[in-house]
């Protein structure tokens, strides 16, 4: 009886053991997969921070609170995207193109390969422009690209400008910066700015009182020592002139033109690389405009030239 008693003990654990082995193991997968799918281990696959500030635009949230909680599992749409995004990263792509929108002085703008990436140094623009005030006054943004500039005058100065003008040589920006405004602009302000297809400041239809722009600077001598990533940003909004002279070309065709469509007393702001400062003021000074001051970025690096209109 004993014997038989084992034998059937045996025989019960000869099948069970294959079962539990075969449970351990979906327990196991299962387990590395959660592990996998947390914000911490996706995170994990970009480098140097970028994982967190992916996934705080996938999230809607900020990379701070996503540290704090970094053992939640994504949600499977939010780790569908943020795959989609690392995959393009990893080939290459700009972060800011990957994710497909970026934050610009505190809105959300769509970003792709139509228009220049916004960078922090441009908010800085925008801020002097809005701490001197533009309240019922004209104001034109050349070169608008994204339209990050024209509408973040136009979402945040107070009180409000009466027109912003916003100009680009390329249909497409112009398409990207229009989509945009329907996603920012609410229908009060919507109709302040007017969209023109053009090149430079002389395609503006009347005189106005604040001109801004960031314009190409850069000498395209530089091209091969730059970050292969920039490749994928328009090389019409980056590069200016020919290779070897400096990168200031359209400071050179520009400034001569803004005594006929700047309102006398009128202000003019361009964004320039950090080496170019004195020669674009020069070029100011040349023209008889006054107040000419270079002006610091967050980091402290010339990267701007503010001038006045005489009369």
């Amino acid at each position: 009886l004993r014997r038989n008693i084992t034998s059937t003990n045996t025989s019960k654990k000869d099948r069970l053991w294959p079962v539990l082995f075969q449970w351990k193991n979906v327990w196991q997968g299962a387990s590395m997969e959660i592990r996998e799918n947390s914000i911490r281990a996706c995170a994990a696959r970009l480098p140097q921070g970028e994982g967190y500030l992916a996934l705080s635009y996938v999230l809607d949230t900020t990379p701070g609170a996503l540290r704090a909680k970094a053992d939640s599992l994504l949600p499977p749409e939010a780790l569908e995207r943020y795959e989609a995004i690392v995959a393009r990263r990893l080939h290459g792509e700009p972060l800011q193109y990957a994710i497909g929108q970026w934050e610009f002085y505190g809105h959300l703008f769509a970003v792709d390969r139509r228009a220049l990436i916004p960078r922090p140094e441009t908010e800085r623009l925008v801020e002097i422009v809005l701490d001197e005030g533009v309240g019922g006054q004209a104001v034109a943004d050349i070169g608008t690209g994204t339209g990050a500039i024209a509408l973040s005058i136009a979402l945040e100065a107070q009180p409000a400008p009466s027109v912003v003008y916003a100009t680009d040589l390329s249909r497409e920006a112009l398409d990207l910066a229009k989509e945009n405004a329907t996603a920012l602009l609410q229908p009060a302000r919507a109709g302040m700015v007017k969209w023109i297809e053009g090149d430079g400041p002389s395609v503006l239809p009347e005189a106005v009182d604040v001109l801004l722009s960031n314009p190409p600077y850069i000498d395209p001598m530089h091209k091969k020592n730059l970050q292969a990533e920039l490749s994928y940003e328009p090389s019409s909004a980056l590069f200016a002139g020919a290779a070897g002279k400096g990168g200031v070309a359209l400071y050179e065709a520009w400034i001569p033109q803004l005594s006929t469509v700047l309102k006398p007393r009128g202000r003019v702001f361009f964004e320039i690389g950090d080496d170019q400062g004195e020669a674009v003021a020069d070029l100011f000074r040349a023209e008889g405009f006054a107040e000419v001051a270079i002006l610091q970025d967050y980091t402290g690096r010339d990267r701007m030239v503010r001038a006045r209109r005489i009369v």
